[in-house]
């Protein structure tokens, strides 16, 4: 399964799952995508590499360890242990994959080859309050990817940095977890203010529960508060600046498709409070808004706040005329960017390709 999958015929899928289509793994076009070499049916038998052996002056034998069929925990093929073990000079080795046996087979071949004396075990999963390599944890994920792209605020991503106003910058003391929004940013170029926010797509606002927990956990409606708040927030400082800087036009950056109708209208009502600021603020602004977004990734452009537009009933009751949103393309091949032209002096009619002084072209990768 794979996300450029060919269009295949309900009737041949219907004979490779019964079994009735047999593909030759030595004739199809690729490799079998596992850690053996390709175009053969046969793993080869495991040759030891040279390496020099320390010699122990205690006895010992390792009896816990998991090799990488424990997913999530154990990291290192079951042949990359058992030579590990007699490098270090350890008498033997214990191999416990989670509820399984399932490495013993290449971990005792290669310890056969080097002398190595082995254990077969597996570490059981009996009534575990938890998950067997604990609970995830998206907060704490949230916090190491901002700790890796977001070291410095105020600075762009990407080779050539430029400064911007970051939301950890520039908050409200009243309302201090705004401040942990470094990735929310705004920038004016070209006479045009941009507006980057925090909205995670294809969850209804993250109100999706979390790794299929029965019910949403305090920590992830405490986020969908904090993160909505800010947001919102932001989303009001963004169209206040460009008031009083007097810029032509504003731009609103998100990931998330709010009006993505894969999941009917109920599942993204959680993004109402965004779509319901963005229509505020873009009615008072009076000039061209414009917005991109990914998450669905195919292509659209239009005006989804116009009754006429096929996606409106998404979050019904506005009539923003002002209003232009594109979809960035990105779920099939060919690959492709899009070209965006900013021109101050020009404020042409919306159409697919052009809204006030913006025009965009789909630039089609080879």
């Amino acid at each position: 399964m794979g996300w450029n999958n060919p269009i295949v015929p309900w009737s041949t899928l219907e004979r490779q799952l019964s079994g009735e289509i047999v593909r030759d793994p030595i004739t199809i076009d690729h490799g079998d995508g596992g850690d053996t070499p390709a175009w053969t049916r046969k793993r080869p038998r495991f040759e030891a590499p040279e390496f020099v052996r320390q010699i122990s002056t205690v006895d010992y034998a390792e009896l816990h360890c998991h090799s990488n069929f424990s997913f999530l925990d154990g990291a290192s093929h079951p042949e990359e242990l058992a030579q590990e073990a007699v490098r270090l000079g350890l008498t033997g080795l214990a191999l416990t994959d989670h509820d399984g046996f399932y490495g013993v087979v290449r971990f005792s071949e290669a310890a056969a080859e080097m002398g190595l004396p082995t254990v077969f075990g597996a570490e059981l999963s009996l009534d575990l309050p938890a998950p067997q390599n604990g609970e995830p944890d998206p907060i704490a994920n949230l916090a190491l990817v901002r700790s890796m792209f977001f070291p410095t605020p105020g600075l762009s991503l990407g080779t050539n940095k430029r400064q911007v106003l970051s939301q950890a910058q520039s908050f409200d003391p009243a309302h201090a977890s705004d401040g942990a929004f470094v990735e929310n940013v705004m920038w004016e170029q070209s006479h045009v203010l941009f507006v980057a926010v925090n909205v995670p797509g294809g969850s209804n606002n993250d109100a999706d529960v979390w790794y299929g927990a029965p019910t949403a956990t305090a920590a992830q409606t405490q986020e969908i508060a904090d993160r909505t708040g800010a947001d919102l927030r932001w989303l009001d400082t963004a169209f206040a600046q460009a008031t009083v800087d007097g810029v032509v036009a504003v731009v609103i950056l998100a990931q998330a498709d709010m009006w993505d109708p894969e999941k009917g209208a109920a599942h993204q009502a959680g993004y109402e409070p965004i779509v319901q600021s963005i229509a505020t603020h873009t009615t008072a602004f009076g000039k061209p808004v414009l917005m991109f977004n990914g998450d669905s990734h195919v292509y659209q452009t239009g005006n989804v706040f116009n009754p006429a537009d096929p996606n409106y009933a998404m979050h019904p009751g506005y009539n923003v005329t002002n209003f232009h949103r594109v979809v960035v393309h990105g779920s099939t091949l060919p690959l492709e960017w899009l070209r965006l032209t900013i021109d101050p002096a020009v404020n042409a009619p919306e159409s697919p390709t052009a809204f006030g002084p913006f025009s965009w072209e789909r630039m089609i990768q080879p």
